[in-house]
């Protein structure tokens, strides 16, 4: 049985949250599809862009783009493989390339692709947005998040 949503109050469905949602790509491709077939409104994915270090063997930039899905939004927040491992901590030591590698797939689709940087105190714009420009994107395609410090 599938949740009934009404038409004219949703602009956009968005797979996002605490998680990646990618770790469920079957279920996200799936979902989308019938979003698509049922309501004709965009999908946007948030995600950490680590879907082919899960999914090594599968093509899922392609296989986003087949099921529907019209943007995507991959949280960087690092200009390098070292900053990337301290902050993000991530299993694989090539995770930073392998993002890296998805955000340009992504972006060589239909799929309007952005990348997403905290504001951290140090973090220099200029400096990212010719990060972004090296792998392709426009500075539209750079959204800045505020870094909201725990004291």
């Amino acid at each position: 049985m599938h949740a009934k949503v009404d038409k004219k109050l949703v602009e956009e469905f968005v797979f996002c949250g605490i998680g990646e949602p990618l770790l469920y790509l079957d279920k996200v491709l799936g979902i989308t599809k019938h979003i698509k077939k049922e309501y004709h409104k965009p999908v946007r994915i948030n995600t950490n862009g680590q879907a082919y270090l899960i999914y090594p063997n599968r093509n899922v930039a392609d296989e986003l783009e087949q099921s529907g899905v019209n943007s995507v939004s991959v949280s960087l927040n690092t200009l390098d493989s070292e900053a990337y491992k301290m902050l993000h901590k991530p299993r694989h030591m090539e995770a930073f390339d392998s993002v890296l590698k998805f955000v340009k797939d992504c972006n060589a689709s239909k799929i309007y692709t952005m990348v997403s940087f905290l504001e951290f105190p140090k973090i220099i714009r200029q400096k990212v947005l010719e990060f972004a420009k090296s792998l392709g994107l426009k500075e539209e395609q750079v959204r800045f998040r505020p870094f909201i410090k725990n004291n």
